[in-house]
């Protein structure tokens, strides 16, 4: 990719895991912050029997619920070139803008859900 080539596209890319955060960042897990280390990564918790007596078992840790996603700005042309390395289908314009309009309307329907107002008398 060429910093100098004008973004006309944004791609998304979700971080669900640790391992994500790595391939992103560069960085080795000893060097992600401790609360993002277990990212993702399921830990055993022991036997069903032991959840019973153990006071911290319902303890909820916060970072659990982080959601993180990138925004990352690319050209058409490195858009193609990346698409056409991996032997992808290579959209067309009006591919992608009608993929842009259906995101946008599914992120603006989970960020503002409708919600039903009802009238006195008009019901």
């Amino acid at each position: 990719m060429d910093r100098d080539d004008e973004a006309q596209l944004f791609i998304s890319i979700d971080v669900t895991t640790v391992f994500d955060v790595m391939n992103l960042t560069g960085l080795a897990l000893d060097k992600i912050p401790a609360e993002l280390r277990h990212l993702g990564v399921d830990n055993y918790v022991g036997n069903s029997i032991l959840d019973r007596i153990d006071p911290l078992a319902d303890i909820q840790n916060p970072w659990n619920r982080l959601e993180l996603r990138y925004r990352v700005p690319v050209s058409l042309k490195a858009f193609k070139a990346v698409r056409r390395s991996r032997g992808l289908h290579i959209p067309k314009a009006t591919e992608i803008e009608a993929y842009a309009r259906q995101r946008a309307e599914e992120d603006r329907c989970r960020l503002y859900p409708r919600t039903e107002q009802k009238i006195a008398g008009l019901e």
